[in-house]
């Protein structure tokens, strides 16, 4: 009997000048047969092996500091928050590590468990230059131009630039032309970035032909520094493989999806959807096998090796162009060698009949089938309030469905968790769940479920953030067809004597010239238990992240200048009238967005959700088109000539005309026959605009015949500027789909 210690995680910021003072996260558990406390210890680590000070023989490790954990049961875990200065021996890269136990006091059941290296920290003053994505198209004929985008970012300490070299590598290892060595890797180019600052970074939009030795699949990857000139505090992590893409003129298929019933009895007959692309060059049409698979790995009959998979059947395609999807209704029966959870999957091509670009793309497992007498229980949604004061009544509100194939009730136990993973207190190993009761549902059907109403107390053994979740049948008490199904973290409350600021929402106008004056409205809120007032700061971002300039790492977000808020009540919000420029670092689209307590000076009951990404807005001098409404009849025979109206408008900050393109789509997702990839959109005819002033908009009616692939119910739906011949602020935001038409004879 005795505890047991272990480091279960330690995480930092990416890069800290010398002595700089820096927050690391520890979380430590206690996964022995006792409860007890211990120290932990800090460590700047020049390899992954953690050797506290106190071990016998020679150490390079730097102790940061220590700090004692709570009383920690069986089984519980705790996230400690040190704050240390970034003291090493020399610049460059370091492991930072924990040790639980470090001087060795406690009597544990195992001893030699105690430490964890977690992420590398760059010490010192110098730029650090990472990729953060490679990105490109699917295939590419060989010697086709195309354009990759690369994001790479400086998570230094000082600022800097580089050089991005392009590469079509055969592994996922990018290996430069510089590197000593041995290499397969084809350089495509490269592009010089601006001076990236500390946290900063640049997406690159790279034009390159698709040159490779041979056809085939090759992974999209890049370096940053490949001729290694700059002086780096980490030196081995300038490189990233990407997509593939499948260079050549062949055929590529995919199965995109498989979905079907959530359980069925043995032999039971069931429809399955399967959608198969061809991403490829070159048309060509394959044949589609269904199966139940044991695990998430498909594996077709004709596969040399042992397999699981139990063939259901399989069905022709039509002949598909590069890039077109079909989806096919696949009925079947439910075989399976034993009762339990089976993935439903396919695979095209599954006797490897056709040529492909790429050979080892073609399965997927799709959604889980229940295949048996039984029930299975899940939990369909939690929600409770944004917060309560320690030990305070509240209701919790949770669904709880049968998708089984046979009635049965079953208990639901609600906790909450430090994390969104629920981890019921019966189960075997450590966990920081805390139980608040339990309820009992009434007796539910085959696809039945109930709402529970569960009053509880916010005991939690801490304050701060804690998933409020639940688990069905919590002592495994039923039998069910799938039994590792029953828990759901659902919404995240604070427990304590907090205010805790969101920003609710951020609006502002479509679009700008670059340092036009313009107002952004931005609404916040404190959802705490206590009152406070704080600053609200705004900012451009590239992506739907934002990131406060405050925050350690990498980040593109652009302030635009801050405001504070009133004292605001528990429950209170305010919406802010902020008026800024549109200074962005490059014209194109940005998301609008805001940060409550930027800084990080207000102590809040949730730390991290203080930010949204709200509205976007095209700043540079250029149009940019929407479709803004589209419509036409409810119905039409196959081939029968109708009338669609569509609006579209320029949002943008200069004039100019389009055309617009008419599509049936069987999903509201309106891919124009010119995007790369696969689609399912069969066009119908295009018109042109006429000149539209910024602000200005123009309803076309379109006439066009109803011919579809197939009959049934199809979304009606147009594109703007379909071939992207026009230069606009925003490229993605060209689409619309409208009403479902039924077209059947």
């Amino acid at each position: 009997m005795g505890p047991d210690f272990i480091i279960k995680s330690v995480t930092g910021p990416t890069s800290a000048m010398p002595g700089q003072q820096f927050i690391a996260s520890v979380t430590v558990c206690n996964q022995g047969a006792q409860g007890d406390s211990t120290d932990v210890e800090l460590y700047l680590s020049s390899d992954a092996t953690i050797t506290p000070t106190t071990t016998p023989g020679p150490t390079t490790d730097q102790p940061l500091g220590r700090i004692p954990t709570s009383f920690l049961n069986p089984g519980q875990c705790q996230t400690l928050s040190m704050s240390a200065y970034a003291w090493a021996p020399s610049e460059g890269a370091w492991y930072l590590g924990a040790a639980a136990d470090p001087s060795n006091y406690r009597p544990e059941l195992i001893e030699d468990n105690n430490t964890l290296a977690g992420t590398r920290i760059g010490v010192g003053n110098k730029a650090d230059f990472i990729i953060k994505s490679v990105t490109g198209p699917a295939s590419a004929m060989p010697g086709q131009q195309f354009i990759a985008s690369v994001t790479v970012c400086n998570q230094g300490t000082q600022g800097d630039s580089t050089d991005v070299e392009l590469y079509l590598s055969s592994d996922a290892t990018i290996t430069p032309t510089t590197t000593p060595g041995p290499t397969t890797d084809q350089p495509l180019g490269r592009m010089p970035t601006s001076v990236l600052n500390a946290g900063q970074c640049q997406t690159l939009s790279m034009s390159t032909g698709a040159w490779a030795p041979s056809e085939g699949a090759w992974y999209l990857g890049a370096a940053a520094d490949p001729s290694n000139y700059r002086p780096e505090l980490i030196e081995d992590n300038n490189t990233l493989a990407g997509t593939r893409i499948g260079v050549g003129s062949k055929a590529d298929f995919i199965i995109k999806s498989v979905t079907g019933p959530a359980s069925a009895t043995p032999g039971q007959q069931f429809i399955a959807s399967v959608t198969v692309c061809n991403q490829g060059t070159q048309g060509d049409s394959t044949d589609v096998e269904l199966y139940l698979s044991s695990d998430s790995t498909i594996t077709p009959t004709t596969t040399p090796g042992p397999t699981t998979d139990q063939p259901l059947g399989r069905i022709p395609t039509s002949f598909l162009s590069p890039g077109q999807c079909q989806t096919l209704s696949m009925s079947t029966s439910a075989w399976a060698p034993s009762e339990g959870a089976w993935y439903l999957g396919a695979a095209a091509d599954p006797s490897n009949y056709r040529p492909e670009l790429i050979e080892d793309n073609n399965t997927l497992a799709g959604t889980r089938m229940g295949v048996g007498n039984k029930a299975d229980f899940i939990i369909k949604s939690v929600t409770g309030p944004a917060s309560a004061t320690p030990g305070q009544q509240f209701i919790a509100s949770v669904t709880v469905c049968n998708q089984g194939t046979q009635g049965d009730s079953t208990d639901v136990e609600l906790y909450l968790s430090s994390d969104a993973t629920i981890t019921p207190t019966t189960t075997p190993g450590p966990t920081t769940d805390q139980p608040l009761g339990r309820m009992p549902t009434s007796f539910l059907n085959p696809g039945q479920c109930q709402t529970l109403s569960m009053s509880t107390s916010a005991w939690a053994p801490s304050e701060g953030a804690w998933y409020l979740g639940a688990a069905a049948d919590p002592s495994n008490y039923r039998p069910e067809l799938i039994e590792d199904n029953n828990t759901l973290a659902g919404t995240r409350i604070g427990v304590g004597n907090k205010a805790d600021f969101i920003i609710k929402s951020v609006t502002g106008p479509a679009s700008a010239t670059p340092g036009q004056q313009f107002i952004a409205s931005v609404t916040v809120c404190n959802q705490g238990t206590q009152g406070d007032s704080t600053d609200v700061e705004l900012y451009l971002s590239s992506d739907a992240t934002i990131t406060p300039t405050t925050t350690p790492g990498p980040t593109t977000d652009q302030p635009l200048g801050r405001m504070p808020t009133s004292y605001l009540s528990p429950g209170q919000c305010q919406t802010l009238s902020m008026s800024t420029s549109a200074w962005a670092p490059s014209e194109g689209a940005w998301y609008l967005g805001a940060a409550a307590d930027p800084s990080n000076y207000r102590p809040e009951l949730i730390e991290d959700n203080n930010t949204l990404a709200g509205s976007r807005i095209g700043v540079g001098s250029k149009a940019d088109f929407i479709i803004q409404s589209m419509s036409g009849p409810a119905s039409a025979i196959p081939g029968q000539q109708f009338i669609a109206s569509v609006t579209v408008c320029n949002q943008g900050t200069q004039g100019d005309s389009t055309d617009v393109e008419l599509y049936f789509s069987s999903d509201a997702t309106i891919t124009p026959t010119t995007t790369p990839g696969p689609t399912t959109d069969q066009p119908l005819g295009r018109t042109s605009t006429s000149y539209l002033n910024p602000g200005q908009c123009q309803t076309l009616s379109m006439s066009a015949y109803a011919w579809v692939p197939s009959s049934g119910n199809w979304y009606l739906g147009a594109a703007a500027d379909p071939s992207n011949y026009r230069l606009e602020l925003i490229e993605d935001n060209n689409t619309l789909a409208g009403n479902l038409m039924s077209v059947k004879p």
